[in-house]
C-alpha cells in the first residue's frame, strides 16, 4: 500500500518509519511471528511431525553433551587448583 510516495504498514495502515520495510516499527514482532509460523506450518507439511521429534531429542542429546562436559571441566579446575 502506498500513499502519495508514503509507504504504509500492511498490518495497521500507518506509515512506514523505514521505506525499505512493509511494516511499522510497533507491529515489525507481528511480522516476525507470522513468519515463523508460515514457516513451522510450511516444514511440518514437508516434514512431518517425526521430524520435529529427532531435531528434538538431537538437540536434547547435544545439550547433555554440554552440560557433561561443562562438569567434567569444573571437575578438571579444581583438581588443577593448588
Amino acid at each position: 500500500m502506498e500513499n502519495k510516495g508514503v509507504k504504509l504498514c500492511i498490518f495497521c495502515g500507518k506509515p512506514v518509519e523505514d521505506p525499505t520495510m512493509d511494516v511499522c516499527k510497533a507491529d515489525a514482532s507481528k511480522a516476525m511471528q507470522a513468519m515463523g509460523k508460515k514457516g513451522g506450518t510450511t516444514t511440518k507439511e514437508r516434514h512431518g511431525k517425526e521430524h520435529y521429534e529427532k531435531i528434538g531429542r538431537l538437540g536434547g542429546q547435544k545439550v547433555k553433551e554440554l552440560v557433561e562436559r561443562g562438569k567434567k571441566g569444573l571437575v578438571e579446575e579444581k583438581d588443577a587448583k593448588p
